[in-house]
């Protein structure tokens, strides 16, 4: 956020910083420091740079530091630095950076992002020099050439014309090139030399005059500026502050002499000079900082006394907010913050900076009331000092009470001037009540004091308050009534209790009026109670009232009552008369830096200024923004227990630590700065970032086992109160943004594989964002089995493999085929042959004349029926195992041959009904044999047991079973019957073996006219 008061306006409206222009001011100058303990590499700060990315360069004895707002980055001789200490800082048009040091000159692109821990650095030579020459000053000119001020003389480089940089002669009357400290580039395309031997200028056409003053020229240039009215600057060594006036032609000018000690300036030894943004020129010297104001020629300067904390000033710089930073010679950095707050100690005349109350007397003077006894005790809490401020310092008065007094322990409401000017002080052993006398005479001025004999419920006073018809209300510690008003028209104290509507035992802690004239009071144990007509009305968290003390009570300038709370945080009620109570909260949650809250006051734009325990907030009710101040904006040390604002408008703030005051100025809108991407870690390994941060980035992509991803991010604020949030998203993961944070790291630790963006944005304390997000693109691949590539590799496997199972099941199958058909041919070729012989043989041998016997002859036919009969089993076989038969149309074919063959021999009529989807289809050969073997024993029975005249047979195959059903019309059998042999044990042993079923059905003896035999049979048929 913006500062309080605008850019570089930070000491304009300080009171009376001086009371003559040459008096070096006493003033705290509100200061925050850095130092090696901060992370800078050597407390030595002999240039600043503010880039153009907003990023503050401090160059240093010990190396290059690189500031953010929130830390260093350091680069030092490890990373190829040619020296360790750092004269000149110098950021190019082309966005790279030089340093001028002690061992030569530097050129490092920071935009570049850094692929290990060490920077590159590149080292740039300086020709007919050793490469440890002293560089003093950097400048680049409109062409991009880079001119080089050295202890050996001016040098210029230029990018691709030479690669050492070349000397540029300056002083042909020397014998000696002349040590060149500072450069300046002039708009009209020259350059001004600053040297130990004088002022030059370079014109474009590379002529060089000495420029002097009228006594001759300045010696010993140590720094030079061009301010924006044209007047150039010329710091010295021992000659102070010299000035060229504007207008005048650098071949014509002349060097006057502007400042020096004898005038004010800090000191005649000029290191640097920097000119603010509302046009403020700041002279860094040997013993102290000098400033001055436009159209000004005396100087307002600061040393010790100030706050500086180094006698030794070496550089200035200005950052975007206005904050001035301010180098030293053995104490680190300093940033001058311009909020407008100012610190008051001792040496302003507080005995003590332990804050009671602050309050505002009579005549509109900031008073301060503070816990000590004496000057020699501040300490103590046995008696309090009162310090009246008179514009330049505080004056203090102990006010005249016993020696033994104990004060208690209430703070804030607890000491005032009332209306007519009469001072009232609680103690807890009475009410001190002060006639109308000046503030320095209460310390002989003796009090009237109220006690329980003057009709207090109790001697313990813990809060006073003045309403508007001049009664004063008290709070009590002790009794059961504790709350107490004393009536000015009467002089007398009326008190009340829980009869009257209040809590019981609970002692308020603050009191305020409204518009209407109605007494507000806050409790210690929570809730308000409203007196109005004579009568209280008590509000409770029911009713809307935050949580916790009720600590303080503040109306502002619309007539909201305002209360904070010690839980809640903040509430506005916006018309305190009307019932029932109407509350706007604001908490952490609207950006309040803590729910704590001890104090509240409102400025004339109605922004109410808010003392919690961690900070001072100021919000805008219009817009609800939310500003935080502490100690680094220069906001006095600890809780801020005390706000007020006093009728000149400037705000007073009292802590246990010191006292603040400011004189606030409206608030201007600003865009927030561009978030930016820090550093990446995965797996806790840093990925190459350039060393400014980037604005995108792009990641190679991620292993899925790559975890945790961290991101770091950050923005360039340095306004006092501004605290930048940021808002992140995952665009893959997340559909919003978030809420506004203040971390500036997120971690991922297990992400699903897929792409992502990571977004980030900075957001101000008005709810302004930046106007373009930080991001970082990657992609987390999936684990190696998910890929394309392996599941093709995967898959082109799996065909592989099945296509070489095809191929060895396509040869197992045709080597059985072969063998199978082999094994039929055998069978039939050379067993079938033989037993067919054998028949015919054994037929020959028994139709011979005068044959054998007619026991012979009845073997002989034996033999020759067993033959056949083996002849037909052996064309069974060879039919079943024969390749060539395996379609079902072959096994219908034979089943049809067999049962005609049988059952027309015995004159049975056959009916023989087939139905094939598809008549190719292959059956497995044991299918085919078993089911072929159980038809064959069925038409068996048929021919030769059944007496039947009728045969019906149904065959019947789909694509998923085979049905097969045998009827007759002959006498039957018993199924259940033991008699039946075992053909049909064979039958339903081979159908079970086939994993079918099988019903058989037949009439009984008792049953005459029942139908014959009838045989179902189903199968499976295989895929």
């Amino acid at each position: 956020m913006r500062s309080l008061w605008p850019a570089g306006r930070a000491l304009r409206l300080l009171p009376l910083l001086f009371a003559s222009a040459n008096a070096v001011s006493a003033e705290q100058l509100p200061l925050k420091s850095y130092t090696t303990v901060d992370g800078l590499p050597s407390d030595r700060v002999n240039c600043i740079l503010r880039d153009s990315h907003g990023f503050l360069w401090f160059g240093t004895w010990d190396g290059i530091s690189r500031f953010d707002g929130y830390g260093f980055e350091n680069l030092t001789v490890a990373d190829g630095l040619p020296g360790a200490s750092i004269n000149a800082l110098l950021e190019s048009h082309d966005g790279t950076y030089w340093a001028g040091t002690v061992g030569g000159l530097a050129h490092w692109d920071p935009a570049k992002p850094r692929r290990s821990p060490k920077c590159h650095v590149e080292v740039i030579r300086i020709a007919d020099q050793s490469p440890t020459l002293n560089v003093f000053a950097l400048a680049e000119d409109r062409e991009g050439v880079l001119w080089i001020g050295t202890a050996a003389g001016l040098y210029r480089w230029q990018k691709n014309a030479n690669p050492a940089a070349q000397r540029v002669p300056l002083d042909h009357s020397s014998s000696k090139p002349p040590n060149v400290g500072a450069l300046l580039k002039d708009g009209s395309g020259g350059l001004w030399i600053g040297a130990e031997t004088g002022l030059y200028f370079r014109d474009a056409a590379g002529r060089v005059r000495r420029v002097e003053t009228e006594d001759g020229s300045p010696r010993d240039v140590r720094c030079l500026l061009r301010d924006r009215e044209g007047h150039v600057w010329i710091g010295t060594h021992t000659g102070g502050l010299f000035r060229i006036e504007a207008g005048e032609s650098p071949e014509s000018a002349k060097v006057r002499r502007f400042s020096s000690a004898a005038t004010g300036l800090a000191g005649n030894y000029v290191l640097s000079l920097d000119e603010s943004s509302d046009g403020t020129v700041w002279a860094a010297c040997y013993g102290g900082l000098s400033r001055f104001s436009p159209d000004s020629k005396k100087p307002q300067t600061y040393t010790r006394a100030a706050g500086l904390t180094a006698f030794g000033i070496f550089s200035l710089a200005e950052d975007a907010a206005g904050n001035v930073w301010i180098g030293t010679d053995d104490a680190g950095v300093m940033r001058l913050v311009p909020s407008g707050f100012r610190n008051y100690d001792k040496d302003d005349g507080l005995l003590s900076t332990r804050v009671v109350s602050v309050l505002e007397d009579r005549d509109g003077d900031a008073c301060v009331y503070t816990a000590g006894s004496t000057a020699a005790d501040v300490r103590s809490d046995t008696g309090r000092l009162l310090h009246c401020f008179d514009g330049r310092r505080f004056h203090s008065v102990r006010p005249r009470v016993p020696a033994t007094t104990h004060f208690g322990w209430g703070w804030s409401q607890v000491a005032f001037q009332d209306s007519r000017g009469e001072w009232w002080f609680p103690t807890f052993e009475g009410l001190f009540r002060f006639p109308a006398v000046p503030f320095s005479k209460l310390e002989a001025t003796a009090p009237r004091v109220y006690t329980t004999a003057s009709g207090l419920p109790s001697n313990e006073i813990f809060r006073l308050y003045e309403d508007s018809r001049g009664d004063v209300w008290m709070s009590l510690s002790t009794s059961d009534r504790r709350v107490a008003c004393w009536n000015r028209s009467t002089d007398s104290v009326r008190s009340f209790s829980a009869a009257d509507g209040l809590p019981p035992n609970d002692s308020p802690i603050a009191f305020a009026e409204d518009r209407t004239g109605a007494v507000w009071i806050g409790f210690y144990g929570g809730g308000l109670a409203r007196y109005a007509d004579r009568r209280f009305s008590f509000f409770g968290e029911s009713d809307g009232v935050p949580a916790g003390r009720a600590r303080c009570l503040h109306r502002d300038r619309a007539g909201n009552l305002w209360v904070g709370t010690s839980q809640g945080g903040v509430a506005r009620i916006e018309h305190p008369e009307l019932t029932p109570l109407r509350f706007t909260r604001f908490t952490t949650a609207e950006n309040l830096s803590s729910n704590n809250v001890w104090s509240l006051a409102d400025d004339r734009w109605g922004r109410i200024y808010i003392g919690t325990e961690r900070g001072l907030n100021r919000l805008d009710p219009s817009t609800g923004n939310v500003e935080t101040f502490t100690a680094d904006d220069g906001l006095a040390r600890g809780v801020i227990e005390e706000t007020i604002e006093d009728r000149n408008g400037v705000l007073w703030f009292g802590s246990g630590q010191g006292v603040s005051s400011i004189a606030p100025e409206p608030e201007g809108r600003r865009s927030p700065p561009a978030a930016r991407i820090g550093r990446v870690l995965l797996g806790g390994a840093r990925q190459p970032m350039p060393d400014i941060g980037a604005l995108y980035l792009r990641l190679p992509d991620l292993s899925a086992k790559a975890r945790p991803l961290q991101i770091d991010y950050f923005g360039i604020d340095f306004a006092a109160g501004g605290r930048l949030r940021y808002q992140y998203r995952l665009e893959g993961a997340d559909e919003q943004w978030g809420a506004p944070r203040e971390e500036r790291s997120v971690i991922y630790a297990s992400l699903r594989p897929g792409q992502y963006r990571f977004s980030v944005r900075a957001v101000a304390n008005d709810g302004s964002v930046s106007p373009e997000p930080a991001g970082v693109d990657f992609r987390i691949l999936p684990p190696y089995w998910q890929r394309p590539w392996f599941v093709a590799a995967c898959a082109a496997a799996l065909i592989l493999v099945a296509y070489l199972l095809h191929r060895y099941r396509l040869r197992q199958v045709l080597a059985v085929e072969r063998l199978r058909t082999r094994i039929a041919t055998d069978l039939h070729d050379d067993i079938g042959s033989s037993l067919s012989q054998i028949a015919i043989l054994s037929e020959i041998a028994r139709q011979q004349p005068g044959g054998a016997t007619e026991k012979v002859q009845d073997m002989l036919a034996r033999i020759g029926a067993v033959s056949r009969d083996l002849v037909d089993s052996l064309g069974d076989t060879v039919w079943s195992i024969d390749p060539r038969r395996d379609r079902m149309q072959d096994l219908v074919h034979r089943m049809r041959r067999f049962a005609g063959d049988l059952l027309t021999e015995k004159e049975i009529e056959v009916d023989f009904d087939a139905r094939i989807d598809d008549p190719d289809r292959e059956l497995p050969a044991d299918v085919r044999r078993q089911l072929f073997l159980v038809f064959k024993e069925a038409v068996h029975n048929m021919a030769r047991h059944s007496g039947c005249t009728r045969a019906e047979i149904d065959f019947h195959a789909d694509d998923g079973s085979l049905a097969l059903r045998m009827r007759d019309n002959g006498r039957g059998f018993d199924p259940a019957g033991r008699g039946n042999g075992y053909g049909v044990a064979s039958i339903r042993a081979r159908v079970a073996g086939l994993q079918g079923s099988i019903e058989l059905a037949s009439c009984r003896a008792d049953q005459p006219g029942a139908p014959g035999t009838i045989v179902s049979i189903t199968i499976p048929l295989p895929k």
